[in-house]
């Protein structure tokens, strides 16, 4: 962007805050950067030339482990209850998720949940590879969990005429039941 000032002959012309301040998504201000030209003095052929640098934004990524999730992942590093790093914007960044292993349960991962979804959308890939966007974002993996169908037995005893009852039932039933629901028998 070339933004063109009156300035006299002799001059200093400065860049003012308002340059300093990027028109591009996702850039600021690099105060450190040492090819900045802020400050310079009109030439005789009426010419000045400031340069303002920009550098990419970096911003905070978070990754939570949702409930059944044993860990989460950004890139190599990982944790089992969340992880945070800085990311620049436009960087290619991996997330994961790894689901817990519960018996008599199916966990399924359902989707990354955004803090802010007009910047990221909620995703269902649990291996998501993406480009960072220009502001921080929390993402939390979030599951489902299904018992599975199990089977029980029921064994019925008898007394006997002694009063004592057998060892081994004198009757068995075979129900079915879904893990982690009690089993009612009913006296009907």
């Amino acid at each position: 962007v070339v933004t063109t000032r009156e300035a006299q002959i002799g001059t200093e012309v400065s860049a003012t805050n308002a340059d300093k301040v990027s028109e591009q998504t996702g850039y600021e201000f690099d105060n450190a950067n040492t090819n900045n030209v802020l400050t310079t003095t009109v030439t005789a052929d009426g010419n000045a030339t400031l340069r303002v640098y920009f550098k990419k934004s970096s911003y905070t990524l978070t990754v939570v482990a949702g409930t059944d999730v044993e860990k989460v992942k950004i890139g190599t590093d990982e944790n089992t209850t969340q992880l945070s790093t800085t990311v620049k914007y436009g960087e290619s960044v991996t997330i994961d998720a790894t689901v817990e292993t519960i018996p008599g349960y199916t966990i399924n991962f359902t989707k990354w949940s955004s803090s802010n979804s007009t910047l990221f959308a909620h995703n269902t890939t649990q291996n998501l590879s993406f480009t960072m966007p220009a502001g921080s974002l929390t993402l939390t993996a979030i599951t489902t969990k299904t018992a599975k169908d199990t089977t029980y037995n029921i064994e019925y005893y008898y007394q006997q005429v002694d009063g004592t009852y057998p060892q081994n039932a004198n009757n068995t039933a075979i129900r079915n039941g879904k893990v982690g629901n009690t089993a009612v028998l009913s006296t009907a």
